[in-house]
């Protein structure tokens, strides 16, 4: 009982939280499965060979190559929260690195059996996804490093300020740390403190919160559809703009509310998932 009630309390902070936000993403419902943010991509789930993102552009943040490459591009929202997340960082004296978004099937392809001749079945599998089972072909992923950790993928990013500030902050922005340390049993994969992928802030912050990850999300659409089933769809245009100053400042106060109260290696040179 008391983990049911502290799931719905959950629910309830981060849809107060988020009730601006969601006038601005064109009203994308951030509390449905079907929600195009929540794409569960791993090693029991695939996307399509031809798929790739309709909307995809380079975000204007610093990539470690020059150049116009396929791997700078993401998906337009994801790459939109990425330049607001790598501007905040920098006024915090963060300096973030983009080294890898986008990766088509093809490309996957390449790199997975690339890796398959020259660690083998085993570590390849724990470090790089098979075509098709990849987060870089949704446009919604983002491998992130800084000068501190050489610019590359190697869990020693973790342990640096950048990575540190990344673990703590990402959610803010609609990113989580995509495959987290202590949860390879659950994810598929090693540790990677440099991968993020978009999901939205609602559900970024829930599984921040709950430290868990995208493959134990269940709860939060559990919770969410209770929630909608009790709440009053009948808020006209009018009501919604005299209440938005008000919202804006409770989401304020139970960002902090939430704060207080829930918050207290093998370096690779190879491409990730």
């Amino acid at each position: 009982m008391k983990k049911r009630i502290f799931l719905v309390i959950n629910i309830i902070i981060i849809y107060i939280i988020s009730s601006i936000t969601v006038m601005g993403e064109n009203n994308v419902d951030f509390y449905s499965r079907d929600n195009p943010y929540y794409v569960l991509v791993n090693k029991q789930n695939a996307l399509g060979k031809e798929y790739k993102p309709k909307d995809l552009m380079i975000p204007n943040v610093r990539f470690l190559e020059k150049g116009v490459l396929e791997k700078k591009f993401m998906q337009r929202t994801a790459a939109s929260h990425l330049e607001t997340m790598f501007n905040s960082a920098a006024k915090d004296n963060i300096h973030l690195v983009a080294l890898s978004g986008y990766r088509s099937y093809q490309r996957q392809n390449t790199i997975y059996n690339s890796n398959l001749k020259k660690y083998g079945q085993a570590y390849t599998d724990s470090v790089s996804a098979k075509p098709g089972h990849s987060e870089h072909q949704t446009g919604l992923a983002m491998d992130i490093s800084a000068k501190s950790a050489g610019y590359s993928l190697t869990q020693r990013f973790g342990l640096t300020k950048e990575g540190k500030w990344l673990a703590d902050n990402a959610h803010h922005y609609g990113y989580i740390i995509r495959y987290q340390k202590g949860k390879e049993h659950i994810t598929g994969y090693t540790y990677e403190p440099w991968h993020i992928r978009y999901v939205g802030k609602e559900l970024a912050s829930y599984l921040y919160i709950n430290k868990l990850t995208l493959e134990e999300a269940e709860p939060y659409f559990i919770q969410a559809e209770l929630i909608q089933k009790n709440t009053n769809k009948s808020t006209m245009p009018d009501e919604v703009n005299n209440q938005k100053e008000d919202t804006e400042e409770m989401s304020s106060s139970m960002q902090q509310i939430t704060s207080s109260i829930f918050l207290d290696e093998r370096a690779k040179s190879v491409d990730s998932q």
